[in-house]
């Protein structure tokens, strides 16, 4: 049975067909609920299939080649170039279609031609639009955000025939991706008749709402100057994007600057620059380098099998809002015992009036306890992840949105994002290194981690020191010490020890007293740490010297400070060029064990995220937090709208008090002093050019290269016994 049958099928013969495909095309959904469809959907295996044969039985060449392989593609490229214009209902000749990696790279081509007229551009951009749009105000000379509909209706009610200097660009999302909210549709066409001398052009993403429901462009005098797809949100297979754009906005384009291999029909590079932009179709201006020709071919197999799987786009569009219907009514209906509603949905009418033309099938909710305390989106993802219950949670990348579901303002939100900050997200959040030198050991999520004058428990305890001059070993030297996972059986009372190549671990007790120990397993010894002698026990054992040797190449064993006994108070202190009041009220250096300079060592994930924006805006690899050897990373609260990140604000910071511990406070000390050591890939072990480089460029400071701040207990914040776990609330002051 195929989807060209369901137009006879009764509801229960339309039903076994539904089921027997799902089994049978999407067997990575057993025994899954996958409820992410928005963010992309499962691609089927009649579709991995035909594109599997697709490749085995063609050659396909470089379309910028003659070859006959070369021609085979091209002519496959424009084959399914014209397929998903037919598939959007746009009349070839009135537009054309730009391959992307996404739609957000659709909006920037989009972004570069406006930005480059004479005069800039004027942009409005609604208020429930994607992070992706409302990033184009940023390249933009006047920029204006549309708080309601009714708002953009009487701006166009109001347009004029005035001749305006700088183009105007208005852009919405067809379908909210937060609330599934539909807008009008028909506002392209309205500001089109309005603006007959000088018309603002319109630019519709339509990734949302084109996922579930057919893109019409067929009245061409109605359509958008730009239309924007995420291809993949569709078929879930490839990964592409889409511009569809009017032939007629060629002009726009003209005064691109930048031009890529393929672009252009002839380049002068010496003494003059100069240089003839390909004179055919506007894709040809517009694509840059070589076509991902592999993922376009798999495009026109992927709207063949669409079209046997599922029929028409209209098919599609009724069975999810069927479902849509469904779970919005069994949300309304879950109470808690008391009578209580248990969820608040979003964006949408009351359910008497869901009506798919308005709605699509996006539904944001929160829920609520039987206190009336909202229930965290990381704890509703975490149970729906337990029970198999695929989801996505957070601000989803549509700050208006939040913004008008939760009723904040703009002075609202910034406190938020001010006073939100949270000891990480759900990777990398808080860390010891056991170690020094050696891999991190994370925090298990929810564990309440002590926190001493000299740092977090079991933090840099232990150091790796040369036999012959007992120096501590350091990544600078011998980068493989990255590769030394050190792991906390509490259990057990054992810190294991595992080398890369090795098939066993070693193992040392965790306990302090000698009692524990056998007589002759360790010695008192001095040891050098950055320079200082401090006395150290050294494990004696033949088997640890000789596991740690084998695995590092140079005749080390084991050694741990502060020396175990009753007088195993810490005797170093942070570094001298660190404050020791910082206006805190403390007087004496605060005291650490093997650390290099502070007790504690904290980073901002938004300082991270635009350090790897840098990096990356140069071809360069991201950053893992992992290279910065932090004990606890800083991320924002998760009602903090997206785009809106505070990068460095740490430099401004004085400290932070943390809600689980009473409010007792955490004084930061100063930036923390980079040097090549970040460049040390902490899963391989390969050095690296970056990050070093990039933040040797934007982080230096008198000569010093910072990135992340040292951390201690502020005085009175000693007493008792102090307890932080990842997710915890922190306030933040200066």
């Amino acid at each position: 049975m195929s989807a060209n049958n369901l137009p006879d099928m009764s509801t229960e013969a339309y039903d076994g067909y539904i089921e027997s495909m799902r089994k049978e095309q999407y067997p990575m959904l057993h025994e899954t609920l996958y409820l992410d469809h928005a963010g992309t959907t499962p691609y089927s295996k009649r579709l991995m299939d035909r594109f599997h044969a697709e490749m085995m039985g063609n050659l396909f060449g470089n379309p910028h080649s003659a070859s006959p392989s070369s021609q085979r593609s091209t002519q496959m490229v424009e084959d399914t170039r014209l397929q998903l214009l037919s598939f959007c209902g746009a009349d070839p000749d009135v537009f054309d279609v730009v391959f992307t990696a996404n739609s957000t790279s659709a909006i920037k081509i989009v972004v570069e031609a406006f930005r480059e007229q004479d005069a800039g551009f004027c942009y409005g951009y609604h208020a429930d639009s994607h992070t992706s749009l409302v990033g184009v105000r940023e390249a933009a000379t006047m920029h204006h955000c549309f708080e309601s509909d009714s708002e953009v209706e009487s701006w166009i009610g109001c347009q004029d025939a005035a001749t305006y200097e700088a183009p105007r660009l208005f852009a919405y999302p067809a379908q909210s991706n937060m609330t599934g909210r539909r807008l009008p549709l028909d506002w392209c066409s309205r500001l089109r008749q309005e603006n007959f001398r000088r018309r603002t052009y319109t630019l519709l993403d339509a990734a949302a709402y084109a996922s579930t429901s057919p893109l019409d462009l067929s009245n061409t005098d109605a359509a958008p100057d730009f239309t924007v797809l995420s291809l993949y949100k569709i078929f879930g297979f490839p990964d592409l994007g889409a511009l569809i754009v009017r032939k007629e906005c060629a002009p726009l384009f003209r005064k691109r600057r930048y031009f890529g291999g393929g672009t252009v029909d002839m380049v002068v590079c010496l003494k003059e620059q100069w240089h003839a932009p390909k004179s055919g179709a506007l894709h040809e201006q517009l694509e840059d380098g070589t076509l991902p020709i592999h993922s376009i071919i798999a495009l026109k197999d992927a709207m063949e099998t669409q079209l046997e799987l599922f029929g028409t786009m209209e098919r599609v569009s009724r069975h999810t809002a069927y479902l849509a219907r469904r779970m919005r009514q069994g949300l309304a209906e879950l109470k808690h015992g008391k009578g209580k509603r248990i969820a608040s949905i979003y964006g949408s009418p009351t359910l008497e009036h869901d009506d798919a033309n308005t709605l699509g099938p996006i539904i944001a909710f929160n829920l609520q306890d039987s206190r009336s305390s909202w229930v965290s989106n990381t704890e509703v993802e975490k149970l729906a992840s337990v029970r198999g219950i695929h989801l996505r949670t957070g601000g989803v990348c549509n700050p208006g949105g939040i913004a008008h579901a939760l009723g904040l303002s703009p002075w609202e939100m910034r406190e938020n994002f001010s006073a939100g900050h949270r000891c990480g997200s759900e990777n990398d959040i808080m860390n010891v290194y056991p170690i020094k030198s050696c891999a991190g050991w994370q925090i298990p999520n929810g564990s309440p981690w002590e926190i001493r004058q000299e740092g977090l428990a079991w933090d840099r305890e232990w150091c790796i020191v040369h036999q012959g001059t007992g120096k501590a070993l350091s990544q600078k030297q011998h980068p493989q010490m990255a590769l030394m996972r050190p792991h906390l059986d509490f259990e057990a009372g054992v810190l294991r020890i595992m080398a890369p190549s090795a098939v066993e671990s070693i193992s040392v007790p965790l306990s302090k007293d000698p009692r524990s120990f056998e007589e002759k397993s360790f010695a008192q010894r001095d040891a050098s740490v950055c320079g200082e002698i401090v006395q150290s026990q050294t494990y004696t054992s033949p088997a640890i010297a000789e596991y740690l040797t084998k695995a590092l190449g140079v005749p080390c064993t084991l050694a741990r400070f502060p020396a175990a006994g009753a007088q195993s108070a810490s005797v170093r202190h942070s570094k001298a060029h660190l404050p020791r009041s910082g206006g805190m009220g403390t007087d004496v250096a605060p005291r650490i064990l093997l650390s290099n300079e502070s007790p504690i060592l904290t980073i901002s994930r938004s300082s991270l995220n635009r350090l790897n924006e840098q990096i990356k805006a140069k071809g360069g690899k991201a950053a893992h937090p992992a290279v910065f050897r932090a004990n606890i990373l800083l991320a924002e609260s998760p009602l903090s709208p997206p785009g809106q990140e505070q990068p460095w604000a740490e430099d401004q910071w004085r400290g932070m008090r943390i809600d689980r511990t009473d409010g007792a406070a955490m004084q930061f000390l100063g930036g923390c002093r980079r040097c090549q050591m970040v460049c040390i890939d902490q899963r391989s072990g390969e050095k690296n050019q970056e990050p070093f480089v990039t933040l040797a460029k934007t982080r230096r400071f008198d000569g010093r290269v910072l990135f992340g701040v040292h951390t201690a207990l502020a005085t009175g914040s000693e007493g008792g016994s102090l307890r932080i776990a990842a997710g915890d609330f922190v306030e933040t002051f200066t």
